[in-house]
């Protein structure tokens, strides 16, 4: 009689652990696009104020400058969330909105405000500032948690 109860046990058990493996906390609509950025992680490289829907980071502080970074929009979150480059280093960053409604890469540190529509590209540029970090933006949904940074590696 023993048995049955230790194996519903360890069974009980496993179930709860696998469980606990399978998800993230973030909220997405969903990509299989594959990418070369790291995952959502429990903690962000930089701490923003507000909601932060965290599709990872992408590292390109060993790339010579200009460094390309390619950046979705989606609704309501920018993959990746944040960029890692090199103090100085000059960005050109290839946006590309893929949400179903208009979204805005806005940098006010940088006096950069672009908008765009659904399915619209745009290209922009960015100096990496020689210390600190540079949040960015969507004006229409950063309470949604459409936020992320450029930040120096140390």
């Amino acid at each position: 009689m023993r048995k049955p109860l230790a194996a519903t046990a360890l069974i009980a058990v496993v179930a709860l652990g696998l469980s606990a493996c399978g998800s993230s906390s973030s909220t997405s609509s969903g990509s299989s696009k594959s990418t070369s950025t790291t995952r959502a992680a429990a903690t962000t490289p930089v701490t923003l104020s507000g909601k932060v829907t965290n599709k990872g980071t992408k590292d390109v502080s060993t790339k010579s400058s200009p460094a390309d970074v390619d950046m979705d929009l989606y609704s309501f979150y920018f993959e990746p969330t944040f960029v890692k480059a090199a103090p100085g280093q000059q960005l050109t960053i290839s946006l590309h909105n893929e949400g179903s409604v208009p979204h805005t890469f806005t940098v006010p540190s940088l006096n950069i405000d672009k908008e765009l529509q659904p399915e619209q590209k745009m290209t922009v540029t960015v100096t990496v500032p020689m210390a600190g970090s540079v949040p960015f933006y969507c004006r229409f949904h950063k309470d949604n948690g459409m936020q992320g940074a450029i930040f120096m590696t140390s």
